[in-house]
């Protein structure tokens, strides 16, 4: 499973808090902290059976790992706009492999066999087995 960003964790979950009228701000992040509070948040008192902040947040995780899953389905993964270290060591690492004799271009060329490396690498975070 993907690691998600808890800054876009964040956002998510404060999105789906506004599209229900509420503010993340004001939401107490547990019933213990809801107790200490005596429910009073943002200026008006909330009941113990509203959403808590980890609701959103539980609510923001799987909409984003269902997202994330359909699209991996459909082909496509999420990498970094900058490639890592990483990815430019798998690319490295296979140029190296490739024989200089051979077309670059197309599906089974070196660019393709670069790009396929480079995105293996950002999804595990290393050098891919799997060179072409």
């Amino acid at each position: 499973m993907t690691q998600l960003s808890p800054t876009a964790l964040e956002a998510a979950a404060k999105a789906i808090a506004e599209h229900n009228g509420d503010d993340i701000d004001t939401v107490p992040t547990s019933k213990s902290h809801w107790n200490a509070e005596a429910g009073h948040f943002g200026g008006r008192f909330r009941t113990v059976n509203e959403p808590f902040r980890s609701d959103y947040e539980e609510q923001a995780t799987a909409a984003i790992t269902a997202y994330l899953e359909a699209r991996r389905t459909e082909g496509f993964v999420e990498v970094p706009v900058e490639p890592t270290v990483e990815m430019t060591e798998a690319a490295l690492h296979c140029h190296a492999v490739n024989s200089p004799f051979e077309s670059p271009f197309g599906p089974g060329g070196s660019f393709a066999s670069y790009y396929r490396v480079m995105i293996a690498a950002a999804q595990n975070g290393g050098v891919s087995d799997d060179l072409g």
